[in-house]
């Protein structure tokens, strides 16, 4: 994979600062979100996407698509287990994931699994996780945050719900399904 690296100027050195300061914080499990606004073209999306060619590397649960951390787990899958043995890890970089402002709730929280729903062998109401889920442990990237405020203010306000309580908390409630909170550290830029 060819990666662009971003060139570190006087103008944008507090940037790189900051998301280097947040990926550090994110993998101690302490979400430090970022806020960065200036002029169009400047780079600012450039060197907060890099980020994630240079983010660390986690422990998680083999194959656990919320990124449960095998000493505190915490979804609906693993919840009910205090600690992982060793054998059931596994590496993965950090996770990094983009909500544009066309996003909708349903990929962004979750949605449910039609396929599931409708497999004609063994029918199960489940979830499938949206962004914010599996973006747990890591980064979520927010381009242009007042697009989305404007075309979808309910991605906004879980947004915020995300960033306001640490750990941030979402809520998934679907018809036919039991709803869960899910706790999720995830820094927010």
């Amino acid at each position: 994979m060819s990666t662009t690296i971003p060139v570190r100027h006087a103008g944008n050195e507090n940037l790189f600062l900051a998301v280097e300061m947040s990926l550090i914080a994110t993998d101690a499990g302490v979400p430090l979100h970022i806020h960065a606004e200036g002029l169009r073209g400047t780079g600012k999306t450039t060197v907060m996407r890099w980020a994630k060619t240079v983010a660390p590397d986690i422990h998680r649960i083999k194959g656990c698509q919320y990124q449960c951390n095998p000493y505190s787990p915490h979804c609906p899958v693993h919840d009910t287990h205090s600690q992982i043995p060793d054998d059931q890890w596994e590496t993965a970089r950090m996770p990094f994931v983009e909500i544009g402002h066309g996003a909708k709730l349903g990929t962004v929280l979750g949605s449910v699994d039609l396929g599931k729903l409708t497999d004609v062998k063994n029918p199960e109401a489940a979830l499938i996780p949206g962004s914010i889920p599996v973006s747990n442990r890591g980064i979520i990237l927010v381009d242009e945050i007042n697009r989305l405020a404007e075309t979808a203010p309910e991605i906004t306000d879980v947004l915020l719900s995300v960033m306001g309580t640490k750990p941030g908390r979402i809520k998934i409630e679907e018809v036919g399904i039991v709803p869960w909170e899910l706790e999720i550290t995830s820094s927010v830029w």
